[in-house]
């Protein structure tokens, strides 16, 4: 879920900005995070991005910011990657692993290597096409996490190991081989 940090009463200049028709989602993942005082430097780290960016979520060891508008306030894509994380550095020693994308389980999934990664828009198909039907663990549904180890079980069973495999199938066939996703 994303925190609207404008509804709290801060102001953002981005109405009106918008250069591309397709959302871009930054995403940061700290994969050494694991203890309980990380969780609070996470918190934190959140709520400081909610100063550059009126759409945040976070989870376990990410976080996700909307960046769309922001460009016209940071320079490029890679600029706002440089002030996302100059405002956690303070909070988290460690650098992140970081994405954007259009898509929020490309950037998730781009995120999980170890470097900072740019998809540009129509890369995210390909991109996600050779990604290992477990990336799905990634994508942020409205799910438990039992519910999607399950999914890509039933996936494996079936012999599908890529999401490039799976959005071959199509959605009837989807449905009955596969159950509720």
């Amino acid at each position: 879920m994303y925190l609207n940090h404008a509804a709290r009463g801060r102001r953002f200049a981005t109405s009106g900005l918008r250069q591309r028709s397709v959302p871009r989602t930054l995403h940061l993942h700290w994969p050494t995070l694991h203890d309980d005082r990380a969780t609070t430097q996470l918190r934190n780290a959140t709520h400081a991005l909610g100063r550059i960016s009126p759409l945040v979520a976070s989870g376990a060891r990410h976080i996700e910011i909307g960046i769309d508008g922001l460009q016209a306030r940071n320079g490029d894509e890679r600029s706002v990657v440089a002030a996302a994380l100059r405002s956690v550095r303070t909070h988290l020693r460690t650098a992140p692993f970081c994405a954007i994308a259009s898509s929020r389980l490309a950037a998730a999934a781009a995120a999980q290597e170890h470097e900072c990664r740019l998809l540009l828009p129509g890369e995210e198909r390909e991109y996600l096409a050779e990604q290992p039907i477990e990336t799905l663990l990634l994508a942020v549904l409205p799910r438990s996490v039992e519910e999607l180890e399950a999914a890509v079980e039933r996936c494996r069973t079936l012999g599908v190991r890529t999401l490039g495999g799976l959005a071959r199938l199509r959605s009837g066939e989807l449905g009955a081989r596969l159950g509720p996703i």
